[in-house]
């Protein structure tokens, strides 16, 4: 995720927490700066920030799959086929 951002002062306020949950462990993106500031940095930093503050939750996922084809990325309802 901070390689995606490629803006070092953006990359620098981007935190992760980690949080377990009995055998489920959780990581939680923490921006250690003001948003406002934050998503001015870069274009991909106003896009994080933007997740980021979004009210409901987002998840992640990582994935072996080449999803060049689909641009780089694939959105997934919950329960959706696809969806590991």
């Amino acid at each position: 995720m901070r390689k995606s951002v490629s803006h070092d002062k953006a990359v620098a306020q981007i935190g992760v927490k980690t949080v377990k949950d009995g055998d489920t462990t959780h990581y939680l993106v923490d921006i250690k700066v003001d948003m406002r500031n934050f998503i001015k940095l870069s274009d991909s930093a106003h896009d994080l920030g933007n997740l980021v503050s979004n009210k409901e939750t987002v998840e992640f996922g990582l994935t072996s799959q080449n999803l060049a084809n689909l641009g780089g990325a694939v959105t997934y309802e919950k329960g959706e086929v696809g969806n590991q």
